[in-house]
């Protein structure tokens, strides 16, 4: 008689918009179904979880320990596989009750009987040397998608009539359950599954017989020799066979396996087990398996720029160089890693990964780079970021490229702090989308925790917030000499409706730094104003730089700025100022939303008349932009500004 082995899918919460009258009731339902999604991917990964537990329960095998804590059972088998089995809760989804039958393969239900899941035409393994362990997904649809190849490819779950299957429709509440009871009593483990099979394995505490220190599969070359130590525990026999061809042998609890010659009559792509028969006192049994292959390992391709880096190629951030050589230490996260957490060392984030700080914060060097060009992968902040310096200056380097950040949900005035007494060497930012908004900065490093280089490039920053003023870096009131300050080809925008004289923006506030090389070249800035008689760079004194084809556009700045001059920078030591340097402060372009430019104006340099800036009233820069009510190349909504002449501005 076939027995069948059922397995029940969680179930997950359903992603539903509902029409919304207002702003404030979108938005509430943008953060319900953000909420959601994160729930369903944390679901998805106990899906697999669960498939690879009912497996382990359908091979058997000994248990050599079972930990019960508030209802979830950790339970570890003798060769050292654990597996973990969790009651659910009530939820809303569509889900396939996936089985095993009597033969060790496959099958699944969805409402209609159970038949044999499908790859092609051929039914799948579950039990064996050649049997699969499904990894379930969710594609962009909502559909269920499921891998037989180890997460290398992806297609959709079909239900009896070929159709694509929701994981989150519309319908009513249903149990997330796949089992009914679990109980250790009288030397056995019985798991009683949702339709009432029982699984009964044997224990045996503590017996155990586990191969360490080998991959998923090993491969040699032909007559190679490898070794493995054994964990041993209660083994009172055991024995040991290898394929055709291969010897296998253990003393001294070490496992020696040796490939065939070529001259020995086996494939060589051969994929197969060496297997330990291990008996405990008690006569109960556990198979540990090593699986082997003659050949090398084929080569592991990966996706983006983290492929790059794999195959030990450059990555470049700005003037910092990523590989295996300057950065050994490296995090992949994808939406599908069990931990997200980012890491010191390299982190290569997939745009819908979401990955997150951990709130204790993070040591440096810590590098955060979106996957794959073109797309910025979003990080999640429910608090500041601490940055945990090292001892060694050298080492504190951070760096976003690709990324998106926002100051929305912390509780502190500002998102990145340097929170050791160190300096930081480098904080950069490449090609990343930031948002500033509520009462708060992007960074401020406190008194003798200086920022020795900043760099920010090709970045997008809507500036919303209300602090007065807001800075995108400040520092704290004490003398040190900065080796770059730079800001290339960003926007910086606001497109808040409120504007009044308290409300001030900087590109950075370091009032007693002395910049040897300020650069302030092909940004916009539209609707942020430089505080009252200061600029949007505040340094005690700058030796060289360059600041040239920006572009601004103030809607309001008599009511910001005030009947004063402002400036893109001001040097607070004035007798120090070479004005020879403002040579290079050239073919920069302000725009003023009125009929008349204010007399007292923005200037290059606030304490000083040198250097070339166009101030311009609406009308006469209509060579510039087309101010037109949906206009495609000035939308303050929208955050679009592509000047009509191109050598000004950010390029996008």
């Amino acid at each position: 008689m076939k027995k069948i082995f059922s397995y029940i899918l969680p179930m997950f919460a359903a992603l539903s918009f509902a029409s919304c009258s207002d702003l404030s009731s979108l938005e509430n339902r943008v953060d319900s179904l953000e909420s959601r999604v994160e729930a369903l991917e944390k679901g998805v990964n106990k899906v697999n979880e669960r498939v690879e537990a009912v497996q382990k329960l359908v091979e058997g095998g000994t248990v050599s320990n079972v930990v019960e804590k508030d209802g979830v059972y950790t339970i570890t088998f003798a060769d050292g596989k654990t597996i973990t089995l969790n009651q659910g809760s009530v939820g809303v989804a569509n889900p396939p009750v996936m089985t095993v039958d009597g033969e060790g393969y496959w099958m699944v239900d969805y409402g209609k009987g159970p038949e044999y899941v499908l790859s092609g035409d051929q039914k799948i393994k579950a039990i064996g040397t050649d049997g699969v362990t499904p990894i379930f997904g969710v594609d962009a649809e909502s559909y269920w998608t499921v891998s037989y190849n180890g997460g290398q490819s992806y297609e959709q779950v079909k239900d009896v009539n070929g159709n694509p299957v929701k994981a989150v429709p519309d319908g009513g509440a249903v149990e997330d359950k796949w089992f009914n009871s679990v109980s250790a009593t009288d030397g056995y483990l019985k798991v009683e599954l949702k339709d009432g099979t029982v699984c009964r394995l044997p224990i045996d505490n503590g017996f155990r017989c586990v191969i360490t220190g080998a991959d998923e599969l090993v491969y040699f070359a032909p007559g190679e020799t490898k070794t493995f130590n054994l964990m041993m525990a209660k083994v009172a026999s055991m024995m040991v066979t290898a394929p055709q061809g291969w010897t296998a042998s253990v003393s001294s609890a070490v496992l020696s396996v040796t490939a065939p010659l070529p001259t020995k009559a086996i494939s060589a792509d051969s994929k197969t087990d060496v297997c330990i028969l291990a008996f405990s006192s008690n006569n109960l049994s556990s198979i540990s398996k090593l699986r082997v292959a003659l050949g090398t390992m084929p080569p592991v391709s990966y996706p983006g720029l983290y492929g790059k880096y794999y195959s030990g190629e450059d990555v470049t951030a700005g003037d910092i160089v990523v590989n295996k050589t300057n950065y050994p230490t490296v995090n992949y996260i994808t939406s599908s890693s069990e931990d997200k957490t980012l890491k010191t060392g390299v982190n290569f984030v997939e745009a819908d990964a979401m990955a997150e700080f951990p709130a204790a914060g993070v040591k440096l060097p810590i590098i955060v780079v979106g996957n794959v060009e073109g797309t910025r992968a979003e990080l999640k902040t429910t608090g500041q970021i601490k940055l945990l310096s090292t001892e060694t200056i050298a080492d504190n380097v951070v760096i976003f490229k690709g990324i998106k950040l926002s100051t929305a949900g912390i509780g502190e005035g500002y998102l990145l702090s340097n929170t050791l007494d160190n300096a930081i060497n480098n904080l950069e930012f490449y090609d990343c989308r930031l948002d500033i908004v509520g009462d708060k900065n992007l960074s401020y490093m406190p008194v003798n925790r200086p920022v020795k280089a900043f760099v920010m490039r090709d970045c997008d920053v809507k500036a919303n917030s209300t602090k007065t003023p807001c800075y995108i870096l400040q520092m704290g009131n004490f003398e040190y000499e900065m080796s770059k300050l730079s800001f290339v080809n960003n926007i910086f925008w606001s497109d808040m409706e409120t504007v009044t004289a308290e409300k001030a923006f900087a590109l950075y506030s370091g009032r007693k730094v002395t910049a040897t090389e300020l650069t302030v070249t092909n940004n916009t800035i539209v609707n942020l104003y430089p505080q009252k008689s200061y600029a949007f760079c505040q340094v005690a004194d700058m030796k060289g730089g360059k600041i040239s084809n920006n572009l601004f556009y103030f809607d309001n700045y008599t009511v910001a700025a005030g009947d004063s001059y402002t400036g893109i920078v001001k040097e607070e030591i004035k007798a120090n100022v070479d004005e020879s340097q403002y040579d290079s402060f050239k073919m920069n372009y302000a725009i003023y939303a009125v009929d008349a430019v204010p007399a007292k104006k923005m200037k290059v340099g606030q304490n000083t008349n040198k250097g070339q800036i166009y101030n311009k009233n609406e009308a006469d820069a209509a060579e510039m932009f087309d101010f037109t009510p949906g206009s495609t190349n000035f939308n303050i909504a929208a955050g679009i500004f592509k000047p009509k002449k191109p050598e000004f501005g950010a390029k996008r």
